[in-house]
């Protein structure tokens, strides 16, 4: 039998991922996205859940198969993809595929994978995963990417086996003892967990070991095999390194925000695993990359060797990111090296907007030049692999806790007039000609069709320059040291004909989101209240607003500009984005902003008149961007 032909009356079976939501939402809107209603079907799923995030990550949230992207080396040729529910990772692996046999049990998920994608190369297939459809030696990659436990290893391996042809490789998500314990149910790391799994059998646990999981695979006839220890939150990926390299998992446990969990919590036990000697024992996921040995006359490289997670003598971690899968070169305990990879080859626009526009900038005969980051590019199969040398210096975010930052409003004011420095800096270099914008054309440029979303026209004619922005310049991407900006990292939302309202806006926004916790809070306590914070903030503003001549009105109204680029971005170029919850939620602070705009408006116009003019060491840096 050919890959592709399923057998006659093949069993039914709900070994398969569950639904992203509940059954009638989840198939009401696969009957929507079957019909090219996408972005209605989404609304649809929004409207039909309490929580829609968690659903629409599940269906869209492509950065948590990042590890799939570090893994490209070994994905390819006839691909069968075991038990890939709703399809999120298809785009991933069908580009590194020349074709894949998506085998899914359940029908609404199997209509949805045959949705979501115009690519010839994906085969849906109806099957049951223990024992798929297909002749022996089909196959020269099977990824099983759903966390599989000891039990469904040992019933699985065989056969998989058996289906890859010579020199193929299986790539398998597998269950840690932590999470077949149920322990990381319990600690909050694992939402997908159900409260009957929390009490195993004892021998379960004790096989969800990486030693039992290679001797199991080794004992089904696969002569390597690797595991990836994987770090995840809720469920969901956030890092991943080699099993056997000590240095990369205690790196991997030090740095983590971990959301809902305290991330001491998690520093503190991965501490505490690394000095008991069983750090490599206590991830709550692994993924075995076990390939099957070639023939005599035909050596093949190790699956090991062609990942290339290492280099030279160091060790190799990788992260996720929004938009790219991050690897990190790590020797004694620092980073000597990153490479960043997108995660979907819909995100390669990311990587390919960050090389143009910082090539384009370096241009520039300015010292504003050295803040940028080093970066070069080669090609994968995924698109531009981004390269960078490590950066001295610490995220100015991480040198100031939120708590300070709340309770102490001069702290605040500082970290924000680093962040407009930099900005006056970076905008008196590339600063063009200012041109008028009419009411209509304001709005125009503030509009995001795609939701819905279009703010008030303002009372007249706008004026401001053209510059080069960021994009997505918040206090995370400031990297300082001994006072100074080092660097500003993470280009991949700039351009070089934007507003120059966009990056400071941003910067005080997401200042504010993170010292309250909250954006509406944030807002509110920064821009608004009769608080000392919301003084210093109006104070900065207007002041900066002073040097660029930047009328009060005018950089109120584009106070945004910087989030519906981001979103209109994803809409552009067809970013799995879209389809998220995270533009939805851009937009619902946008509406928020502006219906604070004429308070916001208000009181930096009372601030603009309380503030003389700038002072003489601002007049050196002074640029004109509006007028």
């Amino acid at each position: 039998m050919r890959p592709g032909e399923p057998v006659a009356d093949e069993p039914r079976t709900t070994d398969s991922a569950e639904p992203a939501a509940d059954e009638v939402p989840f198939r009401s809107f696969v009957d929507r996205f079957e019909r090219g209603d996408r972005l209605e079907a989404v609304q649809f799923l929004v409207e039909a859940v309490d929580e829609p995030r968690g659903p629409l990550t599940d269906l869209f949230g492509v950065c948590y198969d990042g590890w799939l992207a570090a893994l490209e080396p070994v994905i390819g040729g006839s691909c069968l993809d075991v038990s890939p529910g709703p399809g999120r990772h298809l785009a991933l692996v069908s580009e590194l595929a020349d074709e894949v046999y998506a085998l899914e049990s359940d029908d609404a998920s199997r209509r949805l994978l045959s949705a979501r994608t115009d690519r010839s190369n994906v085969v849906p297939v109806a099957g049951d995963p223990s024992n798929p459809p297909f002749t022996a030696g089909s196959f020269e990659t099977i990824l099983s990417t759903r966390p599989s436990t000891p039990g469904e290893v040992r019933a699985r391996a065989g056969r998989q086996y058996e289906l890859l042809d010579e020199g193929g490789t299986l790539v398998s998500v597998v269950d840690g003892w932590p999470r077949t314990a149920g322990l990381t149910a319990r600690v909050g790391l694992d939402r997908q967990r159900s409260a009957a799994a929390a009490s195993p059998a004892p021998t379960a646990v004790l096989r969800s070991t990486p030693a039992r999981y290679v001797s199991t695979l080794e004992s089904a006839g696969f002569d390597e095999v690797n595991l990836l220890a994987v770090l995840t939150i809720g469920g969901r990926f956030e890092g991943a390194a080699w099993v056997d390299d000590a240095a990369a998992l205690a790196w991997l446990t030090r740095p983590l925000e971990t959301g809902p969990v305290p991330a001491r919590l998690v520093r503190g036990g991965g501490s505490l695993a690394s000095r008991l000697g069983i750090l490599e024992r206590s991830f709550p996921v692994y993924v075995a990359v076990c390939q099957k040995s070639s023939r005599a006359d035909t050596p093949v490289e190790s699956a090991r060797g062609r990942v290339g997670l290492t280099h030279s003598s160091s060790s190799s971690v990788v992260r996720r990111g929004s938009n790219r899968a991050i690897v990190l070169e790590v020797e004694d305990g620092a980073v000597t090296g990153v490479q960043k990879l997108p995660n979907d080859p819909r995100n390669a626009h990311f990587n390919e907007r960050t090389v143009s526009v910082l090539e384009a900038l370096r241009r520039a005969d300015d010292p504003v030049t050295e803040t940028l980051p080093d970066v070069t590019a080669f090609d994968s199969r995924l698109g531009p692999t981004l390269v960078e040398p490590p950066i001295r210096g610490t995220p100015i975010a991480e040198t100031v806790d939120r708590r300070t930052l709340r309770s102490d409003p001069e702290a605040f004011g500082r970290v924000l007039e680093t962040g407009l420095e930099w900005v006056r800096a970076f905008q008196t270099a590339y600063a063009g000609a200012p041109r008028t914008r009419s009411p209509v054309d304001a709005r125009r440029e503030l509009t995001v069709e795609q939701l819905a979303f279009s703010p008030p026209e303002p009372p007249g004619p706008l004026r401001l320059a053209t510059v080069p922005h960021h994009g997505d310049y918040h206090p995370g991407n400031l990297v300082v040291e001994g006072g100074s900006v080092e660097r500003v990292i993470d280009w991949e939302y700039a351009a070089l004909e934007g507003n120059p309202v966009a990056d400071p806006g941003f910067y005080a926004l997401k200042l504010a989101e993170y010292a309250f916790g909250d954006f509406e809070r944030g807002v509110e306590a920064a821009f608004l209240e009769p608080s000392e914070h919301a003084a210093i903030v109006s104070d900065r503003l207007a002041d900066h607003c002073e040097r660029v001549e930047i009328p009060p009105s005018t950089f109120s109204y584009y106070l945004g500009a910087a989030l519906v680029g981001q979103v209109r971005i994803y809409f552009e170029h067809d970013s799995p984005w879209q389809y998220h919850n995270t533009p939805r939620e851009k937009v619902a602070k946008l509406e928020f902003l502006y219906d604070r705009l004429d308070g916001i408006r208000a009181r930096l116009r009372r601030s603009m008149d309380e503030t003389g003019p700038a002072d003489a060491a601002g007049e050196g840096r002074r640029v004109s961007v509006g007028r």
